[in-house]
């Protein structure tokens, strides 16, 4: 019987809405978003300078589209043309100045604050808010560029052009942002003093010379500029074997004395289980071993605590070593090991990690050493800036 997947409901009140644009009407408003925190109008917060130079023919500039989502560093690319509205940075009224934040005008790709690397640069498509206070800078960078942010972004631009509304940028809540003296700012201007600056001609890209195995297992080093992180660990089929679930001939929707319950994408952990099999038809999935979602670019893991059947999509991990279990669940799900997850299966249509892939999979030398969640602290290097923003302000 085929999964009756249930449909999204929701009760608006269209009386005041001007769009009735499907995607804009289900957008997640700012109390979804930011949760319980204090909020405060971003206009409340800020001066916006908007761009008044006109560019130079032919002259270097950055673009959304210049900004690394990765490490948040800037490249300057030639101007295909004059008569654009630019920012240009120095110590006029109508340049960006050191502590503005530049905010994307097209996309949701990371804002910029202005620091001592980014003197005498000149930006297209961007608006700069200037703050009062250097902390409210670097906090509005922090919170824009996380993934929350970027989302807030997404959701302002819906139902235009694709350029983010100033108004309503400047209408919207944001958090109040931390006092001065908290912790939480030298993280950020650690992770701000690592963005640098590149003068480049067009674009930015990577390439080296390298001596490609003779097994014809290419992927990894054609997926990233950094190939040597796959080999910081043991190959997860070092430790484990790893098999795929598969869909029971035979299930029903109510449990019944000795049948197991199916575990799918959605009940992976055991929760919310819809369907239920008989022990013999299907992968059984025995305590202690680690069930792992097969699609998506990010995907849970969850340690399994009671027998069931691994159903289609999900990928069951026995480790050889039982008492390992919890640990590699712990890392599978930790920002590390979703980093490298994302970077494997990159190039598919439908993201889908595959045993082989999950075989690849790094486990570092001391990931089975730790207890509990440990490894879901610790932000990946190699993580989006906003994953990292997002785990230093809102964890």
């Amino acid at each position: 019987m085929a999964e009756v997947i249930s449909p999204v409901t929701a009760v608006l009140d269209l009386r005041e809405r001007a769009n009735w644009d499907v995607t804009a009407l289900l957008a997640p408003t700012p109390d979804e978003l930011w949760g319980q925190q204090p909020l405060i109008p971003l206009g409340a917060l800020v001066q916006v300078r908007t761009p008044r130079n006109e560019a130079k023919e032919d002259e270097p500039v950055v673009g959304p589209g210049s900004v690394d989502t990765v490490t948040g560093d800037v490249c300057t690319r030639r101007g295909r043309g004059a008569h654009r509205l630019v920012l240009r940075v120095g110590n006029t009224d109508a340049a960006a100045h050191l502590g503005d934040v530049l905010v994307p005008q097209l996309g949701d790709g990371p804002c910029v604050l202005i620091g001592e690397q980014h003197r005498a640069l000149t930006f297209v498509n961007f608006v700069a808010l200037r703050p009062e206070q250097p902390t409210t800078g670097l906090w509005l960078w922090a919170a824009l560029s996380s993934a929350r942010g970027r989302a807030l972004r997404r959701t302002l631009a819906v139902g235009t052009t694709g350029r983010l509304p100033l108004t309503a940028l400047l209408n919207t809540p944001v958090p109040v942002p931390l006092p001065p003296a908290d912790p939480c700012y030298a993280q950020l201007s650690e992770l701000h003093a690592r963005t640098s600056v590149a003068v480049g001609s067009e674009g930015r890209s990577w390439w080296r010379v390298t001596t490609l195995p003779v097994d014809g297992q290419w992927h990894r080093y054609l997926v990233t500029p950094t190939p040597e992180v796959f080999n910081d660990g043991v190959p997860l089929k070092e430790l484990a074997t790893i098999i795929a679930g598969r869909n029971p001939p035979g299930v029903f929707e109510q449990p019944r004395p000795g049948a197991l319950p199916v575990l799918n994408g959605r009940s992976v952990d055991g929760n919310k289980v819809q369907r239920w099999a008989e022990p013999g038809t299907g992968v059984v999935a025995e305590p202690g071993d680690v069930a792992v979602v097969e699609v998506g670019v990010r995907g849970r893991a969850a340690l399994v605590t009671q027998s069931a059947i691994a159903g289609t999509g999900v990928l069951l991990v026995k480790p050889h070593d039982r008492s390992h279990g919890e640990a590699l669940a712990a890392y599978l799900r930790s920002e590390p090991a979703q980093t490298l997850r994302g970077t494997l299966i990159t190039g598919g249509v439908i993201p889908r990690l595959s045993r082989s892939t999950l075989a690849q999979l790094p486990v570092p030398y001391d990931a089975l050493s730790a207890s509990g969640d440990a490894h879901a602290q610790q932000p990946s290097p190699h993580a989006p800036l906003s994953e990292k923003l997002e785990q230093l302000l809102w964890s």
